[in-house]
């Protein structure tokens, strides 16, 4: 059977490789290049190609795409389009670029009044921006005007700020449970002036022998950014404090466990 698309006694459709099916796969890209996100001017460019030439197309740019030929032509618009917004891409449309697709999408979503082939072609043209919408902003546009949609998306990037840091502090808290050190009686402490906040208290005697108030040790606790504490004079990992009575000991281990 000769190619459907040249003619040629030499090869089928799915192997044309002819010099006319190389020009027009090339027309087809720049003509896309020129206006690459006039998406339903390009449609109507395509539709002007017969079945057996839009096949030619698919198969010289890889894909392996069967069916109608709005099939075809959706297959094409999306793939050059998907390949002009991918993640990388996306620094590089500019607002202009910008105003275009929601003019498009704006379009597709309320203007087009698809004939009976081109239902599905409509269908799947708006997925298509929708997807562009997920990649560029986060969320699908589902509709909304382009004023409505950006103050949806501002809503929603504030709420994942919100629980990004309620997830954190949740994180933090968690870190905070795991401190432990040991709180032994020492009934020689005195009060003294603390070394860290000037004030006279009863002090708390570290394990690396440096003393200071036990209010310090509890701030101490509080700033730390590790499951230990270390000392403020020596920096050396303190797991053992001795403080003068039970009270204070108590007092210690409950502010320590409500951090």
């Amino acid at each position: 059977m000769p190619c459907q698309f040249c003619k040629s006694h030499d090869h089928t459709l799915s192997r044309c490789d002819s010099e006319i099916a190389i020009t027009m796969c090339n027309d087809v890209i720049v003509t896309y290049r020129e206006n690459p996100y006039k998406i339903m001017d390009f449609i109507k460019f395509l539709q002007n190609y017969l079945k057996p030439e839009l096949s030619v197309v698919c198969r010289r740019m890889g894909m392996n795409i069967t069916g109608t030929k709005s099939e075809l032509i959706f297959g094409i618009v999306e793939y050059l389009f998907r390949e002009k917004t991918r993640m990388s891409m996306l620094q590089f449309v500019s607002l202009r670029e910008l105003s275009i697709i929601d003019e498009e999408y704006t379009y597709a979503y309320y203007m087009w009044h698809p004939k009976q082939n081109e239902i599905k072609m409509r269908t799947d043209v708006i997925i298509m921006i929708e997807k562009f919408y997920v990649r560029a902003y986060g969320i699908r546009r589902d509709g909304h005007s382009l004023e409505n949609y950006l103050q949806i998306v501002t809503e929603w990037a504030i709420r994942e700020i919100i629980q990004i840091r309620q997830r954190q502090e949740s994180e933090n808290k968690t870190h905070l449970n795991k401190l432990e050190f040991q709180i032994k009686i020492d009934p020689s402490l005195e009060v003294k002036e603390c070394c860290i906040c000037c004030d006279n208290k009863i002090s708390a005697k570290l394990g690396c022998s440096h003393e200071y108030c036990v209010d310090c040790v509890f701030n101490s606790a509080k700033v730390r950014t590790k499951s230990f504490i270390t000392c403020a004079m020596c920096r050396s990992e303190i797991n053992e404090v001795h403080v003068a009575n039970i009270d204070i000991q108590k007092n210690l281990v409950e502010q320590i466990s409500g951090v």
